[in-house]
Order: structure tokens, then C-alpha cells, then sequence
């Protein structure tokens, strides 16, 4: 592979993924379950000299008929990444997309938030929904992170205002990922996990 992905290769990857057909919700569906995805993914690098800290926000995309309305946002990560949703945003005051968060982008993506919850998602693959998520290494994974084994959310738990939750994921089985950028490539030891 040599060289790294950066955040900007991966949306595009995730794009054309989604534009060859390779999503596995339903345009129409009535049940939400089936209608709602995350229709891209962002990875930030971490900080090999600070925190490993960062930010990212990502479509999340329901292409039912009918609005549905989201009141609790949970994130599912490996172990060892802390995840804390932000909130979500139209981008209307800028979009935060994928970076550091001691850096100017973690400013815009909190300037950028337009509330918490409860959210309505608007039908028919309307695409101007982001969840804002800021992700953290804890210290015991920060050696593994370092180590080149990137640390991921794979999926989301979302509480729908009828009570239901349902789990939502993303293309290529994550939503979010923070990688070590002094590793290229990373170590068949990270598949174990």
C-alpha cells in the first residue's frame, strides 16, 4: 500500500462504494432499520507527539419514505476508544469533517453543531444530516494505536422516538477510525482483533 489514506481518499473511496450500488438499505423501506446507514466514513490521524484526539463528522442518511426521529445517539467503538457524540449539523456554519481536534477543526466542529437530541432525519436520502463525533485513545490502546492498529467505531446504536433501537453501520464496517500516521501499513496482528 505505502503510503497512508488520508481522511479525504477514504470519503472518496466510501463515495464511489455508495455510487457502485454497495449499500445494503432500501430506497422506500418503511421499516427504519432498513432505511437508515451512514453513507460515508471519516479516519483522523492521531497525534504521535500529544493526544491522540480527533474529530470527524459523517452523513447519516435515511432513505425510507417517511421522517423518522432519532432521540438518543450511542456509539460502538473498539475497546480502548473513547467516543463521545458531539451533536449533529447541517453544515450550515461549516462542516467539521476529519482532523485534530486541538486544531482549528475541532472549533468548527463545535461551531458547526446545530443541536444534540432528538433529531428528525428527513426521507428519501436527503444527505444533509452530519453527527459530529470526537474520538479519543484511552492509554492502554495508545501503544496498539501507535503500533500502527487503528482504532475504530464500527456502529452506532440509535433510539428511535417510539422507544426502538436499532444499529446502524457504515461503509466498509466502520464509521469513524483513528490510525497511527507513522504506519503505513498496519501489522497483520491488528486483524486478531
Amino acid at each position: 500500500m505505502g503510503k497512508v489514506r488520508s481522511a479525504a481518499a477514504v470519503a472518496a473511496i466510501v463515495v464511489m462504494g455508495l455510487a457502485s450500488g454497495c449499500v445494503s438499505v432500501h430506497f422506500g423501506a418503511s421499516h427504519p432499520e432498513d432505511a437508515i446507514e451512514f453513507a460515508e466514513a471519516f479516519a483522523t490521524p492521531a497525534s504521535p507527539n500529544g493526544e491522540p484526539d480527533g474529530v470527524g463528522s459523517v452523513k447519516l442518511v435515511n432513505y425510507g419514505r417517511h421522517a423518522v426521529k432519532i432521540t438518543a445517539v450511542e456509539p460502538l467503538p473498539d475497546q480502548g476508544l473513547l467516543v463521545r457524540y458531539v451533536g449533529h449539523s447541517t453544515c450550515n456554519r461549516g462542516c467539521a469533517g476529519a482532523g485534530d481536534w486541538a486544531s482549528s477543526q475541532g472549533r468548527l466542529a463545535e461551531r458547526s453543531v446545530d443541536g444534540s437530541v432528538p433529531f428528525t432525519l428527513k426521507p428519501n436520502g436527503d444527505l444533509t444530516l452530519h453527527l459530529v463525533f470526537r474520538v479519543t485513545a484511552d492509554e492502554a490502546s495508545r501503544q496498539r494505536l501507535l503500533a500502527g492498529c487503528p482504532l475504530r467505531v464500527r456502529r452506532v446504536r440509535l433510539k428511535l422516538s417510539n422507544g426502538k433501537k436499532i444499529t446502524v453501520s457504515g461503509p466498509d464496517g466502520h464509521i469513524a477510525a483513528l490510525w497511527s500516521p507513522t504506519v503505513s501499513t498496519p501489522p497483520p496482528s491488528c486483524n486478531d482483533e
